[in-house]
């Protein structure tokens, strides 16, 4: 007759339950006879097993969406560095539909976290994003700093590109608690965010950085503005740092002049 087993009195256990009580009994009664009784270092470690912390914050659920290549544009700069980069875009979302949820190539970037907190952004609609760079420089390792612009462009104060400014923001996340909220200014100076890679890329190596794109008052409008949406020009840019001693503390930006992509397609 299998006789009941005590368990020791332990102050670090508290209110466990009966259940996991009972666990650990067994637990016990199947450790060999030279070691009769567990250790409460072998039973936290049982119960550790048996118990789930109420305290753990659930994942983060991850968006949905398909990102679609929208252009690809190459860049070289004169000391013969090159790469091609890419952008990709998703289908306009809305931000109260995704609110919590995650970007589906970066679990730490969510809507609503890095940028659009609030009733504010009730309207708003959300874009996708990714920028991706493949290092094509022969024989040599690449040194990337990639951006996008994504609005009007003008080296001049402008009451349209203020405008359009003025309801874009551009969110990216590099690490847990981390992130930035960007937004053009009056200039809708360029290049609105990006990315500097510290390691240079082996040649034919791919890096990419997820973002997100934040419309506000998009859906003041029945079924959204997407006149607005499909007026807003998208560049590449690069921002490559000359190993020239001349031009040794002079960034050079290679800039596509051709917008092959809107914001919303």
């Amino acid at each position: 007759m299998t006789k009941a087993v005590a368990l020791p009195k332990n102050p670090r256990f508290g209110a466990r339950s009966m259940v996991v009580a009972s666990m650990v009994a067994a637990a016990v009664l199947l450790l060999p006879s030279c070691a009769q009784r567990a250790e409460p270092a072998e039973l936290d470690s049982i119960l550790d097993s048996a118990v789930t912390d109420p305290t753990s914050t659930p994942p983060v659920p991850s968006i949905d969406a398909v990102l679609v290549q929208r252009g690809m544009w190459s860049f070289k700069n004169g000391d013969g560095y090159s790469y091609n980069m890419s952008i990709s875009l998703s289908d306009v979302l809305a931000f109260d539909d995704i609110r919590g949820a995650s970007h589906p190539l970066n679990s730490n970037l969510v809507v609503g976290q890095q940028c659009g907190d609030g009733p504010t952004y009730s309207n708003a609609a959300v874009v996708l994003g990714s920028m991706t760079a493949v290092a094509t420089t022969p024989q040599f390792d690449t040194p990337i700093d990639m951006h996008v612009n994504i609005g009007m462009r003008t080296r001049q104060q402008s009451s349209a590109a203020a405008a359009m400014g003025a309801r874009l923001e551009f969110a990216q996340s590099f690490g847990k608690n981390d992130g930035s909220c960007k937004q053009n200014d009056q200039y809708a100076r360029w290049p609105s965010f990006g990315v500097n890679f510290k390691n240079p890329v082996p040649t034919g190596t791919s890096v990419t950085a997820a973002f997100l794109v934040i419309i506000k008052d998009y859906f003041d409008v029945p079924g959204g503005d997407r006149e607005f949406g499909q007026s807003v020009p998208v560049f590449a840019t690069s921002g490559q740092l000359s190993s020239d001693s001349k031009a040794a503390r002079a960034a050079m930006y290679y800039t596509k002049d051709e917008a092959t992509a809107t914001l919303v397609s």
